[in-house]
């Protein structure tokens, strides 16, 4: 999250990362924000990060599809 929140990392290849998405986001007037999430309220992103893609589609609304 700190890469995220601060804009900001130590490593060069991540840090490219950050200035082009920062750049865009200046762009277009974005402005976001990461939070943690517990894994109890993160259903979403846990079979999505363990490549479960038919878990992932069966949780994922309709309406994001």
């Amino acid at each position: 999250m700190p890469l995220i929140n601060k804009h900001s990392c130590k490593g060069q290849l991540p840090m490219v990362f950050v200035q082009q998405l920062f750049l865009i986001c200046l762009r277009y007037n974005i402005l976001f924000k990461a939070k943690h999430l517990p894994k109890t309220q993160n259903h979403l992103a846990a079979p999505l990060s363990r490549f479960q893609i038919h878990k992932f589609r069966h949780l994922l609304p309709a309406s994001m599809d």
